[in-house]
């Protein structure tokens, strides 16, 4: 498991991180792992989107229409920290779209889960501190382990 969670620090490039993440959180039990990269504050740009378990129903959904209403990208780069996306923070604010995505969420059985922006080299950091022992201290306080959504900045 520390050679997994090692290859999260040591990882050189986006791609890199993304399969070291999928590795160690699978080893921990996560069910799904999503990562979209990069992310800006238009929707309508493309985004890179590695799935891994999450439903393929959604994720067509996702890159045909849905990521447009997504609320999570945004609200993550926002607070720059870990949050569950079924428990937003206090001030946060959701348009019409953005409510009824979230709600959705349920229907692919994602309705709960972790959400965390990265950034830096290989988006490993956030400005503060290392944003994989936030997430991991997060995830660790859940049962069942919740799917969770990396979102690279």
């Amino acid at each position: 498991m520390l050679n997994k969670l090692k290859g999260l620090i040591e990882a050189r490039s986006l791609q890199d991180l993304r399969e070291a993440a999928v590795s160690a959180f699978g080893e921990m039990g996560v069910p799904r792992l999503l990562c979209l990269s990069p992310v800006g504050h238009d929707r309508s740009v493309g985004r890179g989107l590695t799935n891994a378990g999450f439903p393929e129903e959604w994720e067509t959904a996702y890159r045909d229409a849905r990521h447009m209403d997504d609320p999570l990208p945004d609200i993550s780069v926002r607070i720059g920290t870990a949050f569950h996306w079924h428990d937003l923070p206090s001030d946060v604010v959701l348009n019409e779209r953005e409510t009824r995505y979230l709600s959705d969420l349920s229907k692919w059985d994602m309705a709960k889960g972790i959400c965390v922006a990265t950034y830096g080299s290989a988006a490993r950091v956030n400005p503060e501190k290392m944003i994989w022992t936030e997430l991991i201290c997060r995830f660790s306080r859940l049962a069942p382990r919740p799917p969770i959504c990396v979102i690279a900045s």
